[in-house]
């Protein structure tokens, strides 16, 4: 197999299945293989690929924080610094639910955006 089992579950964990996401993972990744002349990942490509993930994608991870109420943009920071239980109220859990940014468990659906905001957003 060109790319591990454990990678493909990994990309779609940390990209929360989002189609957009998982096109950039595996465009990323062909790229990077074809930059080393490989036909075979392994999950030591897998940090690479997600680090590309971030500087790439900073587009769409900034407008998804941007675009949020500030209530949400709260949230958003404090989920990506914690699974403990945040505070939601009921405005503000649907406004991320409907824009699947949150678990029924009120978890970050996309821990790769979660890193983003940790890593990138300036609150």
């Amino acid at each position: 197999d060109a790319v591990p089992l454990e990678f493909a579950e990994k990309v779609f964990e940390r990209s929360g299945g989002l189609p957009y996401l998982l096109q950039l993972y595996g465009s990323i990744l062909i790229q990077h293989l074809n930059s080393d002349k490989r036909k075979h990942a392994d999950m030591s490509d897998f940090t690479i690929v997600e680090e590309q993930v971030l500087e790439q994608g900073t587009y769409y991870f900034r407008n998804t924080v941007q675009s949020a109420p500030d209530s949400a943009k709260e949230i958003l920071s404090a989920l990506s610094r914690t699974e403990d239980k945040q505070t939601l109220n009921p405005q503000t859990r649907r406004w991320l639910q409907r824009r699947c940014l949150i678990t029924e468990n009120e978890q970050l659906t996309i821990p790769v955006l979660g890193r983003w905001i940790r890593e990138y957003w300036q609150l």
